[in-house]
């Protein structure tokens, strides 16, 4: 099952309900309303493997799908304590943290790929401030 959320939505119902392994990239992750309608318009013509992975000043990672849509990747985190990957609640820490994120990028694009299924996009959150953070009129496109 190919579903895509704009949030953690995604990776819950993967590992709580359905009990099966990531099938894309939007686990553990936020996307914002733009990049989500982009996502939905563009599905089928985006190059997965045309990706930049971003850092912003505060060690916040990103990867931008061929230059329209931006995933957020909020609970993999840079510590430079850790030589290895090390998790904390829904959080993956390590000193090397953008290899564990470009390496689980692929392989669950590659998964989706494979897959070959239409996606069911969700837009909905757990937590209520983010949710509102989301652009009404790009929800109503």
């Amino acid at each position: 099952m190919n579903i895509i959320s704009n949030s953690c939505l995604n990776a819950i119902i993967h590992r709580d309900y359905i009990k099966q392994q990531y099938t894309n990239p939007f686990c553990w992750c936020y996307v914002d309303t733009k990049s989500f309608y982009n996502l939905i318009k563009n599905y089928d013509t985006l190059n997965w493997f045309n990706y930049e992975l971003i850092k912003d000043k505060n060690w916040n990672f990103s990867i931008t799908i061929d230059t329209k849509v931006k995933i957020d990747y909020p609970h993999y985190k840079f510590n430079k304590k850790y030589n290895k990957l090390v998790k904390q609640g829904n959080n993956i820490l390590s000193n090397h943290i953008w290899t564990y994120i470009t390496d689980s990028y692929e392989k669950r694009v590659k998964r989706m790929l494979e897959l070959n299924e239409k996606p069911i996009f969700i837009i909905g959150n757990i937590h209520e401030n983010t949710f509102r953070k989301y652009d009404k009129d790009y929800i109503k496109k």
